[in-house]
């Protein structure tokens, strides 16, 4: 066989998406899996093709892949437009800024007008308790996009900072810390009809540096 033949090449992509190399149709190759699809190809040409993949909400991704004998392709980073991703950065920021605030304030989740993140509140107010500080007040800024992937959800990486107050005693005194320092939050988001909606976020900040 040729060394310009790839052999055994898998492409997993979400379940019910729809999926062409180089403008070709290729479910004739699918093989549905619980979560997702997965194209089985027996052998194909090496090189970069163009994969377009429209997911079952109408969300489409375009990516190169480069075709190797032996290997699984799964959607890569996604570059979104730049609207869309002043959206999820308001999102997130707003969300944020809100969820800090209330359990600062020791606000019940049912009245601090959060929707699908109760989880977070919950670790974000049992962690807060359990330092020898207290935060008292915290603003996020500066916010980037830093990798988009998508598996059932999209999935986004932000790179951002935030400026923070705590509280602490020192030889029997309250003293005061400003401080400002930078993070990495991911946040999955529900797509439907080009609607994105926040539904989780991790890599929450709950250490504060005192200097």
């Amino acid at each position: 066989m040729s060394s310009k033949v790839a052999t055994n090449i898998n492409i997993k992509v979400p379940k019910n998406s729809k999926v062409t190399l180089d403008n070709i149709d290729i479910k004739e190759f699918k093989k549905s899996e619980e979560d997702y699809d997965i194209y089985e190809i027996n052998e194909m040409f090496v090189g970069t093709y163009n994969i377009n993949i429209e997911l079952e909400n109408g969300f489409k991704v375009e990516d190169k892949i480069d075709i190797k004998s032996n290997e699984t392709y799964s959607i890569g980073n996604i570059d979104l437009e730049d609207d869309v991703k002043s959206n999820l950065q308001e999102q997130l920021l707003n969300s944020l800024n809100t969820l800090y605030s209330n359990v600062i304030n020791n606000v019940e989740y049912k009245n601090t007008g959060l929707t699908n993140l109760k989880d977070e509140y919950q670790y974000l107010k049992n962690a807060l308790q359990n330092k020898n500080y207290t935060l008292t007040n915290i603003s996020f800024n500066d916010i980037d996009v830093n990798k988009v992937t998508f598996d059932t959800n999209l999935e986004v990486t932000f790179t951002l900072n935030c400026n923070y107050t705590v509280n602490y005693v020192s030889n029997d005194e309250t003293k005061t810390y400003n401080g400002k320092g930078s993070t990495t939050i991911k946040a999955n988001f529900n797509v439907t009809d080009s609607t994105y909606t926040l539904d989780s976020i991790s890599n929450l900040p709950i250490s504060f540096i005192i200097r």
